[in-house]
């Protein structure tokens, strides 16, 4: 083999080079160049997740100052019977208020769910229809929250304008911690 002349050799180390770069190019720029975007891209999403999380740590803020507000309408501040025997106590504080007169009231079986109890009273009273009206009304809005479960309305005489109600009043508590 003869050897080579100074352009050959030339030659041969400009394609040595090119082929280098090339190798050099396909085996360690282009995977950091990959690397580099791939991370760019979870950075972002990163970034846009932090500032949703940000946001709902504001909206956490307000969220449970408003659940403080209501909190004290529904929190159980007594035992079981205690709490029972206050909620008796405001419905017939209610009845003597809008005039109408109970022939009998039971409370109900405490029904106790993961995070709170539901408080029910069966009652049967007399009144007129707008009596028996602001009375479930009053009890429905704040700061009673009652819910009517079952409401049954009778006419007591045919001249009279006299209902019996027959109705189940449940108030929701959250349990103490």
């Amino acid at each position: 083999m003869r050897p080579l002349s100074n352009r050959e050799k030339k030659i041969f180390f400009v394609c040595l080079m090119i082929i280098s770069i090339f190798i050099l190019n396909r085996g360690l720029f282009k995977p950091l160049q990959n690397r580099t975007v791939t991370l760019s891209q979870k950075i972002q999403k990163g970034e846009k997740h932090l500032r949703k999380s940000l946001r709902v740590s504001h909206e956490y803020e307000s969220i449970l100052k408003k659940y403080e507000k209501y909190l004290v309408n529904f929190k159980q501040e007594m035992s079981d019977e205690k709490e029972m025997s206050a909620i008796i106590a405001q419905i017939e504080s209610m009845m003597t208020q809008n005039q109408l007169q109970f022939s009998e009231m039971k409370p109900q079986k405490i029904v106790e769910m993961d995070f709170y109890k539901v408080f029910s009273v069966s009652l049967k009273m007399n009144g007129d229809l707008d009596q028996i009206n602001q009375f479930l009304y009053t009890l429905q809005n704040v700061p009673y929250f009652f819910q009517v479960d079952k409401l049954r309305l009778e006419k007591v005489v045919r001249q009279k304008v006299n209902l019996k109600a027959t109705l189940v009043l449940s108030r929701l508590l959250i349990q103490k911690n």
